[in-house]
């Protein structure tokens, strides 16, 4: 909370003498504060169950526990790596993939969900915290792209087709998330 409010205290000090174009980075760095600090409290609400999971014997709670696990840990690698490159090509790759990691855990957590509750897998407990869990996992994967959009997509410097491009569109999600359940039952 105390590096959210220096922040925040330091743009808004910032904006009251600031060109506009200064004013429009300034907000954006907001926003993507708020993105932050919003990925961080879910982040709290998740580890007392990560916790607990990971090293359950339960194979299969283990297993999706670990799933999420590796899911936020690809988010915190791809960005860095955007972070870590210049290359308009990289960028368009990593924020597609970005997008598309952040989006998987609605179609993956449905689907694994109900089958581990119907075969009796794991107990109603195991499931509602997993349901919740990955509802928090979905959220952080959220804010983490939104606040890389906000802070690495140079509004100025990028041209508009590179912007775009980064940006996968709602229905190529979709539509790359539908192969990919596809792939997973066949």
């Amino acid at each position: 909370k105390t590096i959210y409010s220096k922040i925040i205290d330091f743009a808004i000090r910032a904006q009251a003498e600031a060109p506009e174009e200064t004013i429009v980075k300034l907000m954006d760095i907001r926003r993507a504060n708020l993105k932050m600090a919003e990925a961080i409290k879910d982040a709290k609400h998740i580890q007392s169950n990560m916790l607990r999971y990971i090293n359950s014997s339960n194979e299969h709670i283990r297993g999706e526990y670990n799933y999420i696990r590796q899911n936020l840990i690809k988010q915190l690698r791809y960005l860095h790596m955007i972070l870590n490159t210049s290359e308009e090509d990289v960028l368009i790759l990593l924020f597609g993939k970005l997008t598309l990691e952040s989006k998987k855990y609605d179609a993956v957590a449905g689907r694994s969900l109900d089958k581990l509750i119907r075969e009796k897998l794991i107990t109603n407990t195991m499931a509602t915290s997993l349901m919740n869990d990955t509802t928090y996992a979905a959220s952080i994967a959220n804010n983490l792209t939104e606040m890389a959009k906000l802070l690495f997509i140079n509004k100025e410097n990028t041209n508009k087709e590179v912007r775009e491009a980064m940006l996968l569109e709602e229905v190529e999600v979709k539509k790359i998330i539908k192969e990919q359940k596809g792939d997973l039952r066949g």
